[in-house]
């Protein structure tokens, strides 16, 4: 699945699409049954959004099913509590449409008011990631490498950047002395 010749790009852009335009209503990967007919806001289930939008661009469901199994299982606990985080932000604002559907203020807002509260750099990248996962493109790009998210996360790493993985380092010559 990484080699990009097996397995095409789909490009789902937003540009173009009618307001009144009706996402499929597809099950989530990994649950049986048949959704509701219309989806609430409060779905949480970023993976289906996945899913969802590899076939609204026109990949089997045979295909989007073994991609979704291709997510290793920390990446979909980090991008699923991510979501939920959007869904739930969303149903606060009274923001009623499809989280599915990428509105730059909306994310930007978000984004701002997750880094206001104190979320690290490194967590407002992992929502970066989440939306251009789960989102549909918009400019015909993933969400996360749209100019106007670039320039916001390159704005929250210079006011707030990652803290180094280790504060305190040991002195290599001290220790082979030591032996």
């Amino acid at each position: 699945l990484g080699d990009a010749a097996m397995v095409p790009q789909v490009d789902i852009s937003v540009r173009g699409l009618p307001e009144e335009a009706s996402l499929p209503q597809i099950p989530p990967c990994g649950r049986s049954g048949e959704l509701s007919p219309t989806r609430k806001l409060s779905e949480t289930d970023g993976l289906a959004r996945f899913r969802d939008n590899l076939q609204a661009g026109g990949i089997s469901k045979e295909v989007s099913e073994v991609m979704c199994q291709g997510w290793a299982k920390d990446t979909v606990k980090q991008y699923q509590s991510c979501w939920k985080l959007w869904s739930e932000w969303c149903a606060a604002m009274g923001h009623d449409d499809d989280p599915r559907i990428p509105n730059l203020n909306r994310i930007s807002e978000f984004l701002i008011s997750k880094f206001n509260s104190g979320i690290t750099y490194n967590r407002l990248n992992i929502f970066r990631s989440t939306f251009s996962a789960f989102m549909l493109n918009i400019d015909g790009m993933p969400v996360g490498k749209h100019d106007i998210i670039k320039r916001l996360m390159k704005a929250f790493y210079r006011q707030n950047p990652p803290r180094p993985k280790y504060t305190v380092t040991w002195d290599i010559d001290l220790v082979i002395k030591y032996r």
